[in-house]
């Protein structure tokens, strides 16, 4: 009886870490939601002259190969300057960027990076840093829109980053009382509803 008993706890065990497993997983779908790895010829076309935006901040690929970018991350947000190019179907971006600390400006060390762009069906980019940490070396961002509409913000921002002044998140990236109110005990429903309560 008590064999019969711990074969049946056995059983439910492995089923219910099976269900948790399946529900975290991301799907084939999700894998496949941004395409193949683009051309040269594509990124150029595609980035030149236009603006994408992503959580983080904004970025604008100048048609003549300037860039410029600036993101509210952690506690020290900043702006970027340098170029970019598209070069053996990569986008590449050579930046030197400037945040404040302790009430002074830091510039850091010229940076480049090279991604492997992938474009889905709706026009949005996932840029690919290929680094061994897959999450960290992932980027998804907007469509690119023409121009550069963000420029007031990136300005802004670079104004009080070069005087040394703290810059504050922006309304529009903060979560709202009501947001968070509305928005956990709905992510929380969803997850419960997708045996996947255990992945908070």
């Amino acid at each position: 009886m008590k064999n019969s008993i711990s074969g049946k706890v056995t059983f439910a065990t492995v089923t219910l870490f099976a269900l948790i497993v399946a529900a975290c997983t991301p799907t084939q779908t999700d894998k496949q939601a941004f395409g193949p790895q683009v051309t040269t010829a594509k990124i150029a076309q595609y980035f030149s002259g236009n603006s994408t935006s992503s959580s983080s901040g904004g970025a604008y690929y100048a048609s003549n190969g300037s860039y410029q970018s600036f993101y509210y991350l952690s506690e020290a947000p900043n702006v970027c300057t340098g170029r970019w190019s598209a070069n053996k179907s990569k986008l590449v971006v050579k930046e030197t960027c400037k945040s404040v600390s302790d009430g002074k400006t830091v510039s850091s060390a010229p940076k480049t990076s090279s991604y492997a762009v992938h474009i889905k069906a709706d026009g949005a980019v996932r840029l690919d840093e290929r680094l061994e940490d897959p999450s960290a070396g992932q980027r998804d961002i907007s469509k690119p829109v023409e121009g550069f509409p963000r420029k007031a913000e990136f300005t802004a921002m670079q104004k009080k980053i070069e005087s040394g002044q703290a810059v504050g998140l922006v309304k529009d990236n903060e979560l709202s009382t009501a947001e968070l109110v509305i928005g956990i005990p709905l992510w929380i429903a969803m997850c419960v509803g997708t045996a996947g309560f255990l992945c908070i």
